[in-house]
């Protein structure tokens, strides 16, 4: 691996699971207790599994690190120890990581307060190394969403509300043709599952929406105050696209790559103006989705200069920056592990702690036997941490 190749993100995501003890005889050992590895063990039923991932920032690659089970979301303190010592692993093994990525729960954002991360400085150096810290934008867009649908927001007198794109709906669903021909009952009408969709997200806070909206406005069939829904639904359609570049080129407006040309900065710096002047209705501070967004656009400006002055980077691709390998590999291990495996992925059914940890280690094993991984785990602790070893590619 070159040097560049070197430079990773930390992932951390968490599953709930179900309670479940089983037996380890061959390690004479009650397993899916609370198990922290070596910072210790409880006697109380784990609910939740929290995993890591590391993938690469400039080259594709990715290779899930490990996971420790608690009941509930891991304590601070704990999770503190677990992220420095996972970033020295890193560290041991040559990698150099850049940024850690997690959802914006209270025990992440507790972990980024004590790690000294914020708007202003998202950053913190560990061994002579800056390493940034975000909140993962489809988490974000959702929040956003869920927001939205139940609060509204406002900027100065203008009001952002949900009833002007169920309005929307009520009125273009019924034509052969329509403007956003991608809503549905299901998007309008929020349900458990419904709510943890980042597609629903998306397909709220789009351009079709904001389009649909001014159209139906120009024709007087929503009132003139709409319009502010309009602009927040294509504002944050844009800023999604911003943290969703594939290729140095795209069609969609800021769907590229960041690179010193692009508009990414611009962009960035006067969204996170505007975010400064958006409330949510009926409350007068802001929100912690808001401040999660201002904290996820100060990032990827500080570290694109970073990289592009320190280690030579053309472009910035910002699909590297979010946790979207873990939902499609590690949940989605997958179809091939059996029904619940599928059932877990589609949200229908919480897995016990194995059926979500095996496919993860049979994953890892099967990219070691076909040589696509740059670095793997050599065994497979009862304290639930993967001993981290070497392996170059074609080295």
């Amino acid at each position: 691996m070159t040097p560049n190749e070197r430079i990773c993100t930390l992932l951390l995501d968490k599953i709930s699971i179900k309670p479940f003890l089983t037996y380890n005889p061959q390690q004479d050992l009650v397993e899916e207790f609370e198990d922290f590895g070596h910072f210790g063990r409880t006697n109380t039923a784990s609910n939740s599994a929290l995993g890591f991932m590391v993938r690469g920032l400039l080259s594709k690659w990715k290779q899930p690190l490990a996971y420790v089970l608690s009941k509930g979301p891991v304590k601070t303190n704990t999770l503190l120890s677990l992220i420095k010592e996972t970033l020295q692993k890193l560290v041991e093994l040559g990698l150099q990581p850049k940024m850690i990525i997690c959802d914006q729960g209270s025990n992440n954002r507790a972990l980024f307060k004590r790690l000294g991360i914020s708007i202003d400085s998202p950053f913190f150096d560990f061994d002579n190394i800056r390493v940034y810290g975000m909140f993962d934008p489809p988490h974000l867009i959702k929040s956003i969403r869920n927001n939205l649908y139940s609060n509204g927001f406002r900027v100065g007198d203008a009001k952002m509300c949900w009833s002007y794109i169920s309005r929307l709906y009520e009125i273009e669903s019924k034509p052969p043709i329509r403007l956003c021909p991608k809503l549905t009952q299901r998007h309008i009408v929020l349900k458990n599952f419904s709510k943890l969709s980042v597609n629903l997200a998306v397909h709220i806070l789009s351009h079709s929406v904001a389009a649909g909206i001014a159209t139906m406005v120009n024709l007087s069939a929503l009132p003139p105050e709409a319009m502010a829904t309009a602009h927040f639904a294509e504002k944050f359609d844009q800023l999604f696209n911003c943290f969703n570049s594939k290729a140095f080129h795209s069609k969609q407006v800021m769907g590229h790559a960041i690179s010193v040309n692009s508009e990414h900065l611009r962009f960035l710096n006067e969204t996170q103006e505007w975010l400064n002047t958006v409330r949510a209705n009926n409350q007068s501070g802001s929100i912690p989705c808001l401040e999660g967004w201002k904290l996820s656009i100060s990032c990827p400006k500080m570290l694109w200069d970073d990289v592009r002055e320190n280690y030579g980077f053309r472009y910035l691709l910002t699909d590297r920056l979010n946790q979207d390998c873990w939902r499609t590999s590690s949940l989605s291990l997958e179809a091939k592990e059996g029904t619940d495996s599928i059932q877990v992925l589609r949200g229908s059914e919480q897995p016990y702690a194995k059926q979500w940890s095996t496919p993860c280690l049979s994953k890892a094993k099967a990219k070691i036997a076909r040589g696509t991984s740059t670095l793997f785990f050599s065994a497979w602790t009862k304290c639930h941490l993967w001993v981290l070893t070497q392996q170059w590619i074609h080295g």
